[in-house]
C-alpha cells in the first residue's frame, strides 16, 4: 500500500540506455499509481515533452548544453510532477 499518493510522474530521457532504464521504471511506477506520465525528451538542441504520452506537445529549442538540467528543472517547476525519475549521468 502506498502511504504518498503519486499523480504524476516525469521522466527526461535522452535516447541513451540508461535513459530508457529510467523510462522502464517511470512506466512501472506511472501505471501501478495509475499516474499522468510526462516524457520529457532532451538533447543538445532539443527539449520536447508528451503529457500523457502524446496527448500534449511542448518543445524548447536550446543551443547551450550546460543548461540542459536546468531546463529539466524549470519544466519539472511549471509542470509540478509528483515524482521525477532521472538516469544517471
Amino acid at each position: 500500500m502506498s502511504v504518498y499518493k503519486i499523480g504524476s510522474v516525469l521522466v527526461p530521457v535522452d535516447l541513451s540506455e540508461s535513459s530508457w532504464n529510467a523510462l522502464d521504471t517511470a512506466v512501472n511506477i506511472a501505471k501501478k499509481h495509475r499516474a499522468s506520465l510526462h516524457i520529457l525528451y532532451v538533447d543538445e538542441n532539443n527539449f520536447q515533452a508528451w503529457d500523457d504520452i502524446g496527448s500534449t506537445f511542448f518543445a524548447i529549442s536550446i543551443n547551450n548544453t550546460d543548461v540542459i538540467a536546468e531546463e529539466i528543472v524549470r519544466y519539472a517547476n511549471r509542470s509540478n510532477p509528483d515524482l521525477v525519475v532521472v538516469a544517471p549521468a
